[in-house]
């Protein structure tokens, strides 16, 4: 048994006369393509959808491996801070001594370096 489409069966409907059942059946031939492109669109969101979460995954892997590198750098500039607070002690240590010495010491010590 063969089945007509909605639109064959459209046009029967003119042929036969039956011109309010054709404009339905027209109506539903419109409905049913509007709904395929409608299930079209739908996947395409869905497809749209899958790669947002891939991109949503992505950058949650990039924001967990930049943590620990936030924390290392948080780390390295706290020590660089004390070597800094160090080095002020030694240098004020270093002039306190040199101060306490005789000229001609501390020239000899510098031509020493020289």
């Amino acid at each position: 048994m063969h089945y007509l489409t909605t639109e064959e069966q459209e046009r029967l409907a003119y042929a036969e006369g039956y011109t309010e059942t054709a404009a339905l059946l027209g109506r539903l031939d419109d409905a049913h393509a509007a709904l395929g492109r409608a299930t079209a669109d739908l996947l395409h969101l869905d497809e749209l959808q899958a790669e947002l979460d891939d991109v949503g995954d992505e950058r949650d892997d990039a924001l967990a491996a930049l943590d620990p590198l936030g924390c290392k750098l948080h780390d390295t500039r706290a020590e660089l801070a004390l070597t800094r607070d160090k080095l002020n002690t030694y240098r004020s240590a270093l002039m306190a001594i040199e101060a306490e010495m005789p000229a001609h010491i501390r020239q000899f010590i510098r031509e020493v370096l020289a």
